[in-house]
């Protein structure tokens, strides 16, 4: 039996997953992750990009594994009448994250399919993924029209080749196409076909030689991949699980846009609480109309900020930063966080949900610029620790310290209440974990389970 060799995509967690709330292609991310790793191709394209998953899974592995490619994503972002019409933040969502990440050798190309044609000479496309209308005559139309532009030895990408539904026919040309070239398919989500062009010699690499010559082991390898993708899936879970239900926050900045402060222009990452944390945040072109806002957290906590510095993203010039050395000065904070300490850290008290902290304007930033947000940041939900500072205060408080005395008090006793509840929860929690085990368990019992070989 031959060993399964795709390692890298067994180590694969993906930077982008589920991006808005859709998943049709998360399946095939550990898939398309190990094909760039193993394939290392010259050029890629995908036709149909909408959130861009598909895409910068090819982009993160030829990050990843230092393969020495162009890769360009071909899309309107407009939409259409299958996957639905939609505004301008997704586009602008792909191209910060293109930004963030994939600058040097991704290039987004906002045109029709057609349009984007004539870019590409024949012969010069190692690695082509078609995702856009899936009638037959649309489909049909870009595998003809795009297929002369791929190398002999390249590879082509169909999905959702098992979806029969009304005006859903992938499936249709991938029975007429599937039997002229060497071909493989995967089954999950959705269904993934697999081409190979031309007559050039199959390379020695052995992911290739199982797709392309080894129908043998074809149900091994589908069953491999099938269940990188469930893992994927339950870590997703899991990590939702986590957050929703343990100590993590949400801290989340604003780059001012020509409307001020919207959703579109802001960008958010979960932490856990309790240690200190260092975070890059990436804001998309447009933000710098104003200042940067900070909202460290959600909920009441303790936040404190060792370090906050702003960049251009074009370039990582500094514009603005401050530190234990330079102070802290300058910070608006909202009537939702209190700021307690200006000390070798920036200590502050989180009394409401909505906290929020201004940073000061930026001198040398264009309105149009992307920015990258360094935090040196570490949020804690045990409000208790806060009594001592505040038992500190004059023997006779004033009125607004008397109430935030009293508030810090009825919050931290919520949240020994909460404890409770968080313990139960994260016992369902690890219920899960024992299933994801067990699935995994399952899979290497199976009649001639897939081995995996030794890194």
């Amino acid at each position: 039996m031959r060993l399964i060799p795709d390692l890298a995509a067994a180590r694969f967690a993906p930077r982008r997953y589920r991006p808005g709330g859709i998943g049709n292609w998360s399946g095939h991310l550990p898939f398309a992750y190990g094909l760039v790793a193993a394939l290392r191709p010259a050029v890629i394209v995908e036709l149909g990009v909408h959130y861009g998953e598909s895409y910068f899974g090819f982009c993160q592995s030829v990050d990843e594994n230092a393969v020495p490619a162009v890769c360009y994503a071909v899309d309107t972002w407009t939409g259409e009448w299958q996957a639905g019409f939609y505004g301008e933040n997704v586009f602008q969502d792909v191209e910060s994250h293109n930004r963030l990440y994939y600058a040097p050798f991704s290039q987004l190309l906002r045109c029709t399919f057609d349009e984007a044609l004539p870019r590409f000479a024949d012969g010069t496309i190692d690695l082509l993924h078609i995702d856009g209308l899936h009638t037959y005559e649309a489909v049909a139309h870009d595998f003809h029209a795009w297929l002369p532009k791929v190398k002999a030895g390249g590879v082509v990408l169909l999905h959702d080749i098992v979806v029969r539904s009304p005006e859903f026919d992938v499936w249709k040309l991938w029975e007429e196409i599937a039997p002229r070239f060497p071909s493989f398919e995967f089954h999950h989500s959705l269904g993934l076909g697999v081409i190979r062009i031309g007559e050039a010699p199959l390379p020695e690499e052995p992911l290739l030689r199982l797709l392309f010559d080894s129908y043998r082991e074809a149900e091994q390898l589908r069953r491999y991949y099938a269940l990188l993708a469930d893992v994927l899936e339950y870590r997703a879970r899991l990590q939702e699980q986590r957050f929703h239900t343990s100590d993590a926050v949400c801290v989340k900045v604003y780059g001012c846009g020509p409307a001020g402060y919207e959703e579109r222009t802001s960008v958010s990452t979960p932490i856990e609480t309790g240690r200190w944390r260092r975070l890059t945040l990436g804001l998309p072109g447009g933000s710098g109309h104003g200042p940067v806002r900070l909202d460290p957290c959600e909920t009441p906590a303790v936040v404190d900020l060792a370090e906050i510095q702003i960049r251009r993203a074009s370039d990582g010039a500094v514009l603005w930063r401050c530190d234990s050395a330079s102070g802290f000065d300058g910070l608006q904070p909202s009537r939702d966080l209190a700021i307690l300490d200006r000390g070798e850290t920036l200590h502050c008290f989180s009394h409401g949900f909505d906290a929020q902290m201004t940073l000061p304007p930026l001198a040398n930033a264009a309105p149009g610029d992307a920015l990258l947000v360094d935090l040196w940041i570490n949020v804690e939900k045990e409000l208790s620790r806060l009594i001592p500072v505040l038992e500190g205060s004059p023997a006779e408080p004033s009125a607004p310290e008397a109430s935030l005395r009293e508030r810090v008090e009825a919050l931290a006793r919520d949240n020994a209440a909460l404890r409770a509840d968080l313990e139960r929860v994260r016992r369902e929690q690890e219920t899960l974990a024992s299933e994801v085990r067990a699935l995994a368990l399952q899979n290497d019992r199976t009649d001639e389970p897939p081995d995996i070989a030794p890194a």
